[in-house]
Order: structure tokens, then sequence, then C-alpha cells
């Protein structure tokens, strides 16, 4: 392996932006539940993001023993080559783990701001991010906190990525087919792919995700930088927050499932850390 640092996931989980919060509003009984729950699942992806790091590290430690004997003539023994693929596994494992660990936090952070910000009203806003999300950016709604209300409009495509890797391929997958793991140094990245079919990627959807890269080009300069790739098409719309329309949506997580099933917990976990940063920004004040 050429490049070292695709074995290499960063500290995302260093403090938790939305402690001091609680602390400030000791004593009102319902925050407190609410963080508590909240904070539960924090530790729960904290740890899962920690044994993430620790299996990549592991990945890259057997993989570059394994090249070095090939580049050497030396035949690998059978102990190494077992240990690389039960890494692989952990790493698959894991990822989905964390998938799983996001959406539950999600829901439990989305409980823990709404006591925050709204008041002890007759409204119902739900037990999910979703129903969360579309409660406050309604906009008879967004007199509880409008800075809020238009983050999470602008700032959280990201969230209907997360659930779909969890709904249509974790826990919904149609095909039988085993988990998936691709490197590539180049460019310094690991795929963990479910339910996949052997990678093929059709001159359709090639074409169709070609053709959402360019109509959205002119609004998310990242994708001009994204070279005309499957793969790192879906990569890039995952990884920057790109809102799409109900179709393109709707297209883009049909071809992810039949190309493969991408899951991407490196970048959500990013936007996870970039969205707790700014709702202790917005609603602490």
């Amino acid at each position: 392996m050429s490049n070292d640092d695709v074995y290499v996931l960063e500290d995302v989980f260093t403090h938790d932006p939305l402690e001091w919060i609680s602390l400030s509003r000791y004593g009102e009984p319902a925050i407190s539940e609410a963080y508590h729950d909240y904070k539960h699942y924090f530790r729960y992806l904290v740890e899962t993001w920690r044994r993430l790091q620790e299996d990549y590290a592991r990945l890259g430690s057997y993989a570059k023993k394994l090249d070095q004997s090939m580049d050497a003539g030396i035949e690998n023994d059978d102990g190494a080559i077992q240990e690389y693929f039960r890494t692989v596994l952990l790493v698959q494992m894991d990822t989905e783990s964390f998938i799983m660990f996001s959406n539950r936090f999600m829901d439990k952070a989305g409980k823990f701001i709404e006591r925050i910000i709204k008041s002890n009203d007759d409204k119902t806003v739900g037990n999910t991010f979703g129903k969360h999300k579309d409660f406050f950016i309604a906009p008879n709604n967004h007199h509880y906190n409008p800075a809020y209300s238009q983050f999470l409009k602008d700032n959280t495509a990201w969230y209907g990525q997360l659930s779909a890797m969890r709904d249509k391929l974790i826990e919904h997958g149609a095909r039988s087919f085993n988990n998936a793991l691709l490197t590539s140094p180049k460019k310094g990245r690991i795929y963990v792919l479910k339910n996949h079919s052997f990678f093929r990627v059709t001159p359709e959807d090639g074409s169709t995700l070609s053709e959402i890269k360019k109509n959205y080009e002119g609004k998310y300069p990242e994708l001009v930088k994204v070279v005309d790739n499957a793969w790192e098409i879906l990569r890039c719309i995952m990884e920057n927050n790109i809102e799409l329309n109900s179709k393109d949506t709707k297209k883009v997580m049909e071809i992810n499932t039949r190309m493969g099933g991408l899951l991407d917990a490196p970048g959500i976990a990013r936007n996870i850390k970039h969205f707790l940063e700014e709702v202790a920004r917005m609603v602490g004040s």
C-alpha cells in the first residue's frame, strides 16, 4: 500500500459539545432526563468510533506486512492472512454498528434539543430525528429558534443518507451477498460496502450520477473537483452534505443499493460533529 493514511481515522469525538448546556440547565428534570439518554448514546458513538480507529490501524499493519512479504517474494503464512481477513470483518461489523448507533443517537439528540428550545406547549414533535427535523423546519414553528430551523433546512441532507444506510442497506437489504471492503491508497480511502453485487456499475447508473453531478455543480463546488466516477460521486454527495431534490435523492439511493451500498461512517461522523458544534453555538446562547 502506497498511502498509510488510508488506514488512519481522525479523532472526531474528542468532547461533547452539548454537555455545558446540560450543566447550565441543571435542576430542570425534563432537560436532565433527555440529556441522560443523549449522553448514553454519545458514549456508544465514542466507543464504536475508537474501535473503528483501532480496526483501521490494525488492518493497515497487516496489509503492510502482507505487501512487504509479497514484494520480497516470501510466502505469507496462513495465520497472517487469517488475521487480515478477521480484521476486515471487524471493520465491516463496527461500521454497521456505528451507522446503527448514529441513527439512534440523532433521535436522542433531537429530543434533547427539543427540550432546550421548545416551550412546554401542546405541540407534539415525535421521537425520531426525522420528525424532529420536519417539525422545526415547518414555517409555523420557526419562532422556537429561527437560526436552528434554518440550519436544519440547509445542513442536514446527510441525515437522509444516514437513515437510508440503516433502513435500505442494513436492516432491509434485499441482497444476500456478503459485505465487502475496498481500499484505495491513491484516494486515501476505505470503502465499506453492504449487499454488494460484485461492484457492477451499469452504464445507465453511471450516466445518471454524472448528470446529477453536473446539475448540482453550480451550487456545490465540491462536485466540480470530483472525477466522473460513480463511487467518487456517491462519496462526495454523502460527505459534503449535498442537498438533492426528492427525485434525485431517490435515484441516488437506488443506485447506491444496486452498486453495493456504500456505508460511509467517516463522512457521517464528521457531519455529526459539525451538527453538534453548530447546535451548541445556536441553542446554547
